[in-house]
């Protein structure tokens, strides 16, 4: 077939998919909404492991939506992150980029949308779209696309498995198309499958300045900021500061901080140590905790702090 005949046909398959779209419209659907229900229907998603990997371990972050899948290249001797989330076909990637056009407005300006009622808004909302559209889903189909439009609108879009991890310290991105990097709290850095376009990434970048209530620009592309989940974050915007692009470090804390009891316990300190550094503080002295990533600075300030 030549280049010609090609764009004709895409441009044919384009005219036949909107006046199906019209049809469909015009006719409308009607969808039961119902609650998903693992024992009962279908797995929302398969995963087969990763090629040239032995897998460690697995675990749910966001049951039943995404899991994580620790992987080990034994000829390398290097661990992998694996991210497994809900695939689409076709139709349904076509279904959430319409979904998320037109749902994105009626969100955002709806006075009876609420984040603390965000689920069951959103869940709302595609209901009377996809009935709008004319288009008849089973229910794993649903929850499906409502699993990538609730993650965007209230998670943090892709990098929401990995913010949901509870063994994960430390996120880091060093740049377009570029693996992040994150901090496990047993297997230290390992790299993931998870990775920023340009534009995805400086429009992730721009969003999380916005969740957080400060400004980053070209003007200003350098920021320090809290994230609305407690996270500490560094961000950086566009090629001006960062010769690979925007970037970005995370911060993860527990929540539930350690205590000085804990850390005499875990032996991070012993009970003399411990000890002096309480007097220390009643006496008003300076302490200064030092050492490299993930060594315990924050966390031992943090308990500290409770003298």
């Amino acid at each position: 077939m030549s280049r010609r005949d090609s764009r004709v046909s895409e441009w044919l398959e384009e005219i036949r998919w909107n006046l199906e779209r019209t049809w469909e419209s015009v006719r409308g659907s009607t969808i039961e909404l119902q609650n998903y229900r693992p024992g009962e229907q279908d797995a929302l998603i398969s995963f087969s492991g990763v090629p040239g990997y032995e897998e460690v371990e697995s675990y749910w972050v966001n049951a039943p939506f995404s899991f994580v899948s620790i992987n080990y290249d034994a000829d390398a001797n290097e661990h992998l992150y694996y991210v497994v989330e809900p695939e689409l076909d076709e139709f349904e990637q076509s279904l959430l980029d319409n979904l998320f056009a037109d749902i994105r407005d009626s969100l955002i300006y709806s006075a009876e949308y609420e984040s603390e009622n965000a689920e069951q808004s959103i869940k709302l909302q595609m209901k009377a779209l996809l009935e709008e559209y004319g288009v008849v889903v089973d229910m794993n189909t649903f929850y499906r696309l409502f699993y990538y439009l609730y993650r965007n609108f209230e998670g943090f879009e892709k990098l929401d498995p990995i913010m949901q991890d509870q063994h994960i310290e430390d996120v880091s991105c060093d740049g377009y198309d570029l693996p992040i990097f994150v901090y496990h709290d047993d297997y230290d850095d390992i790299e993931t499958n998870v990775s920023f376009a340009e534009e995805e990434l400086d429009n992730f970048i721009v969003r999380l300045a916005q969740q957080a209530g400060t400004h980053i620009s070209i003007g200003e592309p350098v920021e320090s900021t809290m994230l609305p989940d407690g996270s500490r974050a560094e961000l950086a915007l566009g090629r001006e500061v960062t010769p690979r692009g925007s970037a970005f470090t995370i911060r993860q804390y527990s929540e539930v901080p350690f205590t000085p009891v804990d850390l005499v316990e875990y032996n991070t300190f012993n009970l003399d140590q411990m000890a002096y550094l309480w007097l220390a503080i009643q006496s008003n002295k300076s302490l200064i905790f030092a050492g490299g990533t993930a060594s315990g600075k924050t966390t031992s300030m943090n308990a500290n702090s409770m003298f």
